[in-house]
């Protein structure tokens, strides 16, 4: 074990890292960042307009698993039906990532107005199980 002792110190005294680190990039990853404090999305039956980014992302998840299930629920996923369903993991998965960026401004107009009414009421006023998808 003498023989390892020696060979790791003799990194560490090098400034050779297993980690791929430099030491600058040790003093980079030590500096603290300022937290990013979002408030909470309450997930329950009860629709809140003013929950603009809880109302978008319970659509965009809303979308991907309705768009997941169309796949699974084919006996066979034929290219077309893989072409589609890429296109729309696609839509769904830029659309996710914009509330992480210019949000609320990058949301897809469709969208937007879908998320502006109760996922349980139509644009008619009929009832419905759940919001469009855009």
């Amino acid at each position: 074990m003498k023989g390892l002792s020696e060979a790791i110190r003799f990194l560490r005294d090098n400034d050779i890292y297993c980690t791929g680190n430099t030491p600058a990039d040790n003093l980079v990853m030590s500096m603290d960042t300022p937290v990013v404090v979002e408030a909470p999305t309450t997930v329950d039956d009860a629709f809140d307009p003013s929950d603009i980014r809880g109302n978008f992302q319970a659509l965009v998840l809303q979308c991907t698993a309705d768009a997941a299930a169309s796949v699974t629920s084919a006996t066979y996923a034929n290219p077309e039906i893989r072409e589609l369903f890429s296109a729309k993991l696609e839509k769904y998965a830029t659309a996710m990532a914009c509330v992480d960026r210019d949000f609320p401004a990058c949301i897809p107009e469709g969208a937007a107005e879908i998320i502006s009414q109760d996922p349980r009421v139509g644009d008619d006023g009929v009832p419905r199980d759940k919001w469009p998808c855009w």
